[in-house]
């Protein structure tokens, strides 16, 4: 990924969502990927995206709009 790249999917994903260890063990990773699927899809073609930040797996959580990290963050914290 060239600086260009970089910078294209930083403006992309601008809504982290920091979710603690504990707070992930007791809600279960999958339990909150199925709750993302469920909610917000897995299309391109949907309006809210979300990913997980890659090498942060279940800690790391990103949202291309404020709505669906505000959802997510009330939902899981």
């Amino acid at each position: 990924m060239n600086s260009k790249q970089r910078r294209q999917d930083r403006r992309k994903w601008q809504y982290h969502v920091l979710v603690s260890p504990e707070t992930r063990y007791a809600n279960g990773y999958d339990t909150m990927w199925d709750w993302c699927l469920k909610n917000f899809g897995n299309s391109k073609k949907q309006k809210h995206h979300w990913r997980e930040k890659w090498g942060h797996i279940g800690t790391h959580w990103q949202f291309t709009s404020a709505e669906s990290a505000v959802l997510f963050t009330l939902t899981w914290s």
